[in-house]
């Protein structure tokens, strides 16, 4: 029986995640490329900093990404403010911590 991500596959389409603090599943990549959108909770406040540092779970999503994605795959992503309280502080450290796993290899 085909499942959602067979079909998803078939048509080179991407699952999209919706990921919220605590959770720790990455969905199947289906194609060369997926797309990621962090949200926080109703209690989260935006801020002009970083409210809450996230900094190992965030090192935890860029290995699960890493490792879901083909050699050659991309993955893009979306932060809400109400995730660490600043979205581009967010998208930096995740954007360092892929970088720091491509220069030691991903398999690593």
């Amino acid at each position: 029986m085909e499942t959602f991500d067979d079909t998803l596959s078939e048509m080179k389409m991407a699952r999209t995640a919706t990921l919220f603090p605590g959770a720790s599943h990455l969905p199947k990549a289906t194609t060369d490329f997926m797309f990621i959108r962090w949200a926080g909770t109703s209690r989260d406040k935006p801020a002009a900093k970083v409210a809450e540092a996230r900094t190992k779970e965030i090192g935890k999503w860029a290995e699960r990404i890493a490792k879901a994605l083909p050699a050659e795959g991309m993955a893009f992503g979306y932060f809400s403010n109400n995730y660490t309280g600043h979205a581009p502080d967010a998208a930096r450290e995740l954007m360092r911590s892929m970088k720091a796993i491509g220069e030691r290899g991903r398999g690593a």
